[in-house]
């Protein structure tokens, strides 16, 4: 190729190089945007599903205590502690609803007097838990672990 030939056809060699890299560089661009989009919808459906199931969880939680409450009222920690019948009830809420691991009723001072699992309930103190501090210090119901 001469180079007279070479100087008039330099235009259309730059073109087929620069307008497929061109177009190239604009699909991976759009690619690029549309797999952050699903990425994001991925992640917020992801974050749904763990938002209602803690919600679930939560429920489940404070209707089982409202259960236990109603079932434990009457009676002292005394009778608590010593109630086959009571650790029977608690085993039973833990059966039923699968969101719920085990079940402990603790004193005011923390000391555990019964529970879904053992029976008697193991000794054990819960004090020195943050679930248990926050719900003296709040006088409320706290759910932990």
């Amino acid at each position: 190729m001469s180079r007279i030939g070479f100087r008039a056809h330099w235009p259309l060699i730059a073109a087929s190089l620069l307008v497929p890299l061109a177009l190239f560089g604009v699909i991976a661009w759009q690619d690029r945007g549309a797999l952050q989009r699903d990425v994001q919808e991925g992640v917020d459906r992801g974050a749904d599903t763990v938002r209602e199931h803690a919600l679930k969880v939560f429920d489940t939680s404070a209707a089982v205590i409202a259960l236990i409450d109603e079932h434990i009222k009457s009676m002292s920690w005394a009778e608590i502690a010593a109630s086959r019948e009571l650790h029977d009830y608690l085993a039973e809420l833990g059966d039923r609803y699968a969101e719920i691991e085990s079940v402990w009723i603790a004193d005011g001072n923390g000391t555990v007097q019964s529970s879904s699992r053992f029976f008697p309930a193991l000794s054990g103190n819960v004090s020195g838990f943050d679930f248990f501090r926050a719900a003296r210090e709040s006088r409320s119901v706290v759910f932990g672990e």
